[in-house]
């Protein structure tokens, strides 16, 4: 990554990036507010009285495009400050004013507000948006051919090999795994019509409202 100017947009898709994986993102979203706030108070931070020159800690940004950021515009620190505060207070975008306008000036003004922005998309948009509720865990290789299964694919009349060829290519699976569960779709408890898996099959048709089949599954566990 560069450390050219950074917008709203480069700052909202590092973060989905580095997000997808998240399972509790309300966490994430907690942590990288408080990398913002670190950011914006970094000045707060104690005196290195052991250092020879006496200056302050030197701040390192955890977050790399928040480094890519606070090292192009650290040397006009307070243009940036007072960009970030007009937008994030009021969303105001304004042309700057100050005495010095320098590429770098105007550059740190700019920036300002892009991370204003990313910034009230966190604590904002984003929670409107929904993405920081828990994530579902996904289907695994067995519910995912339960599934099917219970939406009307017959694979009985069929040969298991060739069945396991196709569906494999449709799911992107194993083939060996996917003709062996084949066998188990219709046939009572086994190591794939478990009851944890038809539970959770239950819960993800009732949740997407096919109650006919979220009744059949329950049906079928009570027979196990």
């Amino acid at each position: 990554m560069n450390k050219e100017f950074k917008t709203f947009d480069n700052f909202k898709t590092d973060f989905e990036n580095r997000s997808q994986n998240i399972t509790n993102i309300d966490f994430f979203i907690k942590e990288e507010l408080n990398q913002i706030d670190k950011l914006l108070n970094h000045r707060d931070f104690q005196m290195d009285t052991s250092s020879f020159m006496s200056s302050r800690k030197m701040y390192r940004p955890k977050i790399e495009i928040f480094s890519n950021l606070y090292w192009k515009i650290r040397l006009e620190w307070e243009v940036f400050e007072n960009a970030y505060q007009q937008y994030y207070y009021n969303e105001i975008e304004s042309e700057f004013d100050g005495y010095v306008n320098s590429p770098t000036t105007i550059q740190a003004h700019t920036q300002g507000f892009e991370f204003a922005k990313y910034t009230l998309w966190l604590k904002r948009d984003m929670k409107n948006d929904g993405l920081n509720k828990k994530k579902k865990a996904p289907l695994s290789h067995k519910q995912k051919m339960l599934a099917l299964h219970y939406l009307g694919l017959d694979l009985s009349k069929y040969d298991n090999t060739k069945s396991a060829k196709i569906l494999a290519q449709i799911l992107d699976l194993s083939e060996e795994n996917t003709r062996k569960y084949i066998s188990y779709l219709s046939a009572g408890k086994n190591n794939v019509r478990t009851k944890s898996n038809l539970e959770k099959l239950s819960q993800l048709f009732e949740q997407q409202d096919f109650i006919n089949i979220s009744n059949q599954i329950n049906n079928d566990i009570k027979k196990m």
